[in-house]
């Protein structure tokens, strides 16, 4: 399954996942890449190492795939306050970069 389909599944499954990166990630590796045992979203302590840490999805194709996802499916998209978040922080780089 792509990596779009994958991440399309978990933010239908668990919204709190719409509002956070980290989760979603956190999620991702768990149950698609199965490198991280025994871990709940909300707790629960975990560690990888080095070489299953390699074998992970990078976060940033898990993040394109979520963005991508929440512009095709507005119904998935995060909280107004997170996207408003995600917009002021999005600019402020875009100033900082283009100055």
């Amino acid at each position: 399954m792509k990596i779009y389909d994958e991440v399309l599944e978990i933010l239908r499954d668990l919204p709190q996942c719409r509002n956070s990166d980290k989760q979603l990630i956190w999620i991702f590796w768990q149950v698609v890449d199965h490198v991280i045992e025994g871990s709940t979203v909300n707790g629960g302590l975990a560690s990888i190492n080095c070489n299953e840490f390699m074998r992970t999805t990078p976060a940033e194709s898990i993040t394109r795939a979520r963005r991508a996802v929440q512009a095709h499916h507005p119904e998935l998209r995060a909280s107004k306050p997170v996207q408003e978040a995600r917009t002021r922080k999005q600019d402020a780089f875009q100033e900082w970069l283009y100055r």
